[in-house]
Protein backbone atom coordinates (compact mmCIF):
# COMPACT_ATOMS: atom_id res chain seq x y z
CA UNK A 1 0.00 0.00 0.00
CA UNK A 2 2.42 2.42 0.64
CA UNK A 3 3.68 1.99 -3.27
CA UNK A 4 0.19 2.85 -4.10
CA UNK A 5 0.45 5.68 -1.89
CA UNK A 6 3.49 7.23 -2.78
CA UNK A 7 2.65 6.57 -6.59
CA UNK A 8 -0.84 8.22 -5.89
CA UNK A 9 0.81 11.15 -4.32
CA UNK A 10 3.79 12.03 -6.89
CA UNK A 11 0.62 11.61 -9.56
CA UNK A 12 -0.99 14.03 -7.81
CA UNK A 13 2.13 16.44 -7.41
CA UNK A 14 2.32 16.10 -11.07
CA UNK A 15 -0.85 17.26 -11.81
CA UNK A 16 -0.88 20.41 -9.73
CA UNK A 17 2.72 21.12 -11.48
CA UNK A 18 0.51 20.49 -15.03
CA UNK A 19 -2.53 22.92 -13.56
CA UNK A 20 0.01 25.59 -12.22
CA UNK A 21 1.82 25.75 -15.72
CA UNK A 22 -1.28 26.02 -17.30
CA UNK A 23 -2.44 28.63 -15.31
CA UNK A 24 0.53 30.30 -15.56
CA UNK A 25 0.92 30.00 -19.14
CA UNK A 26 -2.82 31.65 -19.54
CA UNK A 27 -2.11 34.84 -17.49
CA UNK A 28 1.58 35.38 -19.03
CA UNK A 29 -0.31 35.03 -22.53
CA UNK A 30 -3.40 37.10 -21.46
CA UNK A 31 -1.17 40.27 -20.20
CA UNK A 32 0.53 39.59 -23.67
CA UNK A 33 -2.65 40.16 -25.67
CA UNK A 34 -3.92 43.17 -23.21
CA UNK A 35 0.03 44.52 -23.93
CA UNK A 36 -0.21 44.02 -27.46
CA UNK A 37 -3.62 46.06 -27.40
CA UNK A 38 -2.37 48.99 -26.16
CA UNK A 39 0.03 48.97 -28.15
CA UNK A 40 -2.29 48.66 -31.19
CA UNK A 41 -4.60 51.65 -30.20
CA UNK A 42 -1.44 53.85 -29.30
CA UNK A 43 -0.03 53.37 -32.78
CA UNK A 44 -3.50 54.14 -34.39
CA UNK A 45 -3.78 57.07 -32.10
CA UNK A 46 -0.05 58.35 -33.08
CA UNK A 47 -0.72 57.37 -36.87
CA UNK A 48 -3.58 59.56 -36.85
CA UNK A 49 -1.04 62.64 -35.71
CA UNK A 50 1.15 61.85 -37.88
CA UNK A 51 -1.58 61.76 -40.26
CA UNK A 52 -2.96 65.61 -38.98
CA UNK A 53 0.52 66.69 -39.45
CA UNK A 54 0.99 65.80 -43.08
CA UNK A 55 -2.10 67.60 -43.76
CA UNK A 56 -1.11 70.66 -41.63
CA UNK A 57 2.52 70.57 -43.58
CA UNK A 58 0.99 70.00 -47.01
CA UNK A 59 -1.69 73.52 -46.01
CA UNK A 60 0.97 75.71 -44.75
CA UNK A 61 3.34 74.63 -47.74
CA UNK A 62 0.63 75.51 -50.13
CA UNK A 63 0.31 78.70 -48.19
CA UNK A 64 3.89 79.52 -48.16
CA UNK A 65 3.69 79.54 -52.05
CA UNK A 66 0.87 81.77 -52.08
CA UNK A 67 2.05 84.47 -49.62
CA UNK A 68 5.49 84.46 -51.58
CA UNK A 69 3.53 84.95 -55.46
CA UNK A 70 4.04 87.98 -57.17
CA UNK A 71 0.44 88.80 -57.15
CA UNK A 72 -0.19 88.07 -53.31
CA UNK A 73 2.87 90.60 -52.78
CA UNK A 74 1.40 93.10 -54.97
CA UNK A 75 -2.14 92.20 -53.11
CA UNK A 76 -0.57 93.08 -50.06
CA UNK A 77 0.95 96.17 -50.88
CA UNK A 78 -1.66 97.85 -52.73
CA UNK A 79 -4.90 96.74 -50.68
CA UNK A 80 -3.18 97.03 -46.94
CA UNK A 81 -0.15 98.58 -46.95
CA UNK A 82 -1.81 102.06 -49.24
CA UNK A 83 1.16 101.58 -52.07
CA UNK A 84 1.48 102.21 -55.51
CA UNK A 85 4.15 101.44 -58.37
CA UNK A 86 6.13 104.31 -59.68
CA UNK A 87 4.28 106.90 -61.94
CA UNK A 88 1.25 105.66 -60.18
CA UNK A 89 -1.07 107.85 -57.99
CA UNK A 90 -2.54 106.05 -54.50
CA UNK A 91 -5.81 107.37 -53.53
CA UNK A 92 -6.31 106.50 -50.33
CA UNK A 93 -10.40 107.47 -49.78
CA UNK A 94 -12.89 105.85 -47.31
CA UNK A 95 -16.57 105.26 -48.82
CA UNK A 96 -17.63 107.62 -45.90
CA UNK A 97 -20.55 109.78 -47.71
CA UNK A 98 -21.16 113.16 -47.12
CA UNK A 99 -24.17 113.91 -44.68
CA UNK A 100 -27.36 114.97 -46.35
CA UNK A 101 -29.46 118.38 -45.15
CA UNK A 102 -32.63 116.79 -43.24
CA UNK A 103 -35.72 118.84 -43.13
CA UNK A 104 -35.70 118.59 -39.18
CA UNK A 105 -36.80 121.92 -37.12
CA UNK A 106 -34.54 124.76 -36.63
CA UNK A 107 -33.12 125.25 -33.09
CA UNK A 108 -33.51 128.66 -31.92
CA UNK A 109 -29.77 129.95 -33.37
CA UNK A 110 -30.41 128.93 -37.31
CA UNK A 111 -33.83 130.41 -37.01
CA UNK A 112 -32.00 133.80 -35.37
CA UNK A 113 -29.07 133.80 -38.12
CA UNK A 114 -31.39 132.34 -41.14
CA UNK A 115 -29.86 128.82 -41.27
Amino acid sequence: MSNSRRSLSAHHIFSIVVVALAIFLLITQGQRMASDVVQWQQRQILQAGNDALRADKQRLEQRKRQVQSDDYIESVARQDMKLAKPGEVAVIGGSARAPQPTNAPRDGWGQIFGH
